[in-house]
């Protein structure tokens, strides 16, 4: 085993599932619609050689808890136009950890010119919830040509920086996490 092995990593565990009812509605609405769930762990895990006279242990332990409710529904307007509306709703639940410990071997001390300061923060939750809904409209005319356009909003639930080195000295819980992003696009093609 080479002597100079330093890997930092993960132990991440996940379970989901999915249940989906898809169909005619009447002659001309097509729906799909169900649940879906998943469950998340993640545990650092770290190997250090022993020429590592100076850095930092840190790491991020993570459980998470996400539930979603579905829906869509395709309507042929006509014999060209497809209206297609849906919405998801979902809900998610997370607790983490953050934490530095060493950045002198063996002590909880940092260097006098190190911005990372050792710390412990436990118990931070980052719950997040959104609607995302979407509307498609397609044009075929013919079986070789179709024109849609699309307009959907989506979202990234926010949570804890897992490099998080508390600058200036300072650690706190406010500072580790980062915000939900949500975005709204649009698509047109043919």
């Amino acid at each position: 085993m080479p002597t100079n092995l330093y890997g930092p990593g993960d132990n991440y565990e996940q379970f989901s599932q999915e249940i989906r009812f898809s169909g005619p509605l009447t002659g001309s609405i097509d729906y799909t619609a169900g649940l879906y769930y998943q469950r998340e762990k993640q545990q650092p895990r770290f190997l250090f050689n022993n020429r590592m006279v100076f850095g930092r242990l840190a790491g991020l332990k993570t459980e998470a808890e996400q539930w979603s409710v579905f829906a869509n529904a395709a309507w042929k307007a006509t014999s060209t136009l497809t209206v297609d509306v849906g919405a998801r709703y979902s809900d998610i639940q997370r607790e983490s950890d953050q934490f530095v410990f060493g950045t002198i071997p063996l002590t909880t001390t940092p260097l006098p010119t190190s911005p990372i300061s050792p710390h412990d923060l436990q118990d931070i939750e980052t719950p997040d919830d959104f609607f995302m809904p979407q509307l498609v409209l397609a044009y075929q005319p013919n079986r070789d040509f179709n024109l849609f356009a699309k307009v959907m909003k989506g979202n990234k639930a926010g949570g804890v920086d897992s490099q998080y080195a508390a600058p200036g000295n300072v650690a706190n819980i406010a500072s580790a996490t980062f915000k939900a992003e949500s975005a709204t696009a649009y698509e047109v093609g043919f």
